[in-house]
């Protein structure tokens, strides 16, 4: 099951079409591939405008309004030795994953100027968080 909820008045705001699709595309098919052959397996996906509480304290200081994704799974979650590690470049727990996937995507939301973390509870599921500031101007 997908369930999809998306903040009314979200701003405006520009990505190039091809990033956003990646960042989206390898989130997801992170928790799809997890979830493959569960009759129980349920993804979220949410967008919001960001407040100060929706992220990490670390990171709160540099960014103070943004686009906040979080695509959220009900999989086995991700164990705390592995959280750092899958957003770098060829690390994969996927049997024949490249490790390109979630590097690839930390890399675009980084020259965006943007971060993502992820915070769920190894067991309870994955929560990945994608963070894009806002800009005032283009």
């Amino acid at each position: 099951m997908l369930k999809v909820s998306l903040q009314k008045n979200i701003p405006i705001f520009f990505i190039n079409r091809e990033s956003l699709s990646f960042i989206l595309k390898e989130t997801l098919n992170n928790s799809i591939d997890i979830l493959k052959g569960s009759k129980r397996g349920v993804i979220a996906i949410k967008a919001c405008l960001s407040t100060k509480k929706s992220i990490p304290k670390s990171i709160s200081s540099l960014h103070q309004r943004g686009i906040h994704i979080t695509i959220q799974d009900n999989g086995p979650g991700i164990s705390a030795r592995h959280k750092d590690k899958i957003w770098e470049l060829g690390f994969s727990k996927k049997p024949g994953g490249t490790g390109l996937g979630l590097f690839g995507v930390s890399f675009i939301v980084e020259q965006l100027g943007g971060v993502c973390f992820e915070n769920g509870l190894p067991t309870r599921g994955a929560i990945f968080n994608i963070f894009l500031p806002l800009k005032e101007e283009l």
